[in-house]
């Protein structure tokens, strides 16, 4: 049986609650031999319905989406994106709920046809592989700080589905020999800022 293409998800939206709308998406499919990119603001149409606390994390303003397309210009071309791959996300489950309202509401293909009912979660990839080794929370930034990689004030579509990538690279098929690699490099890390600060209190 031939694989699905895997497609990495990040969508920003403007709330948790059922009526948030997306107003950031990027996907990134990668296939044997390529690698393509599909990423866009979209313009929200419920300017009331905003959580100011989202907008914070996602750096939401009116300015910032200016020019930002309408839901129903782009909700096609995502469907097409999409279609016959694995989605691949952290906690993969929020991004597909909001996925199929948005291609339900604005796209005339069927979300329940073209997207796969098998996806993968890195979130349980982290919890099987890192918490056992230390990690002690499953957010995204927790295991940015726990693996050394760069956290930023912001989220943004492009960057989180970025680093989906490379923790389901990291982790997928992760070996304890590989396992204890991660642990010795973050222990290292560790080791190295209590060493620095250290350094800075003596001066």
């Amino acid at each position: 049986m031939r694989q699905k293409p895997l497609c990495f998800i990040d969508v920003e939206t403007t709330g948790l609650h059922d009526t948030a709308e997306i107003i950031e998406i990027a996907l990134v499919k990668t296939g044997f031999f390529s690698t393509s990119v599909y990423t866009t603001k979209i313009k929200p149409l419920d300017l009331k319905n905003i959580d100011p606390v989202a907008a914070k994390i996602n750096g939401y303003t009116p300015e910032n989406w200016k020019d930002a397309p309408l839901p129903a210009s782009v909700a096609d071309d995502i469907a097409k994106f999409v279609s016959g791959c694995t989605l691949v996300g952290h906690n993969v489950s929020f991004d597909l709920k909001f996925l199929k309202l948005f291609l339900s509401s604005y796209s005339e293909y069927n979300p329940n046809k073209i997207l796969s009912h098998r996806n993968i979660c890195t979130m349980m990839l982290a919890h099987e592989h890192l918490v056992p080794i230390g990690l002690k929370s499953l957010s995204f930034d927790s295991i940015r700080e726990f693996l050394g990689w760069t956290i930023r004030d912001k989220h943004d579509a492009y960057n989180d589905a970025m680093d989906c990538m490379r923790l389901y690279n990291t982790l997928i098929r992760c070996s304890r020999l590989k396992r204890s690699y991660i642990y010795v490099s973050r222990l290292g890390r560790r080791l190295w800022e209590i060493k620095s600060k250290q350094q800075r209190i003596r001066v």
